[in-house]
């Protein structure tokens, strides 16, 4: 069975992988977001970035979501700067996911001492 949206999500490892290598671990989330965009520009990916998704309870609206980055309308990057994927992060992702109607996500994390990326779908 072909992955959903094979081609962009293999690019987009791609190039977290090579922003990871040529930046390392340990600096801040804007630092990686700032690089991460200048390779999807680079890539010809189309990407919006810190989209606004209103949160409702009972038709009551209380709030946004702000998602990191959308690439082709189709896959939503969030870039985290931690120690480790967490079991939240993960969730935070389903949420965005379901609340949104995108149904492929990529959780990635510039923080550990290797590039750590989990792929979610929907």
């Amino acid at each position: 069975m072909e992955l959903l949206y094979k081609e962009f999500t293999e690019k987009i490892i791609k190039i977290l992988f090579e922003v990871f290598n040529n930046l390392g671990p340990g600096l801040t989330e804007i630092i990686y977001k700032r690089a991460v965009i200048e390779e999807l520009t680079s890539a010809k990916l189309k990407f919006s970035r810190e989209k606004n998704v209103p949160v409702f309870y009972k038709k009551k609206r209380l709030g946004i979501y702000r998602l990191d980055l959308i690439v082709e309308d189709k896959i939503i990057l969030e870039l985290k700067v931690k120690a480790k994927i967490e079991p939240i992060d993960e969730a935070q992702i389903i949420t965005y996911l379901k609340a949104t109607g995108y149904r492929i996500g990529i959780l990635v994390n510039f923080g550990a001492k290797k590039l750590e990326f989990k792929r979610f779908i929907v």
